[in-house]
């Protein structure tokens, strides 16, 4: 059985210090800030799934878009626009 802590550890994808957890009777509540959607995801996804969690609080912010590739992981795949 991890911890929330051990869990954030394990996602690599997201560094450590962008997200701060706290615990209080089977519930999870996170803050901070990362650069992507999919990491808030990734994180929120893994602390519904330890055992014994009842709930998790998302306060987890994602910064400014800046490419409309936001909602993707870096896996060679664009997106774009095109006038007309």
């Amino acid at each position: 059985m991890h911890s929330a802590s051990e869990t954030l550890q394990s996602i690599t994808e997201v560094p450590t210090d962008y997200v701060a957890i706290q615990v209080a009777n089977g519930w999870i509540t996170l803050s901070g800030t990362v650069d992507w959607r999919w990491q808030r995801d990734a994180v929120v996804n893994a602390m519904r799934r330890l055992v014994g969690v009842t709930g998790v609080g998302d306060g987890i912010e994602v910064r400014p878009d800046l490419s409309l590739n936001a909602a993707l992981p870096p896996c060679g795949i664009a997106a774009s626009e095109s006038g007309g």
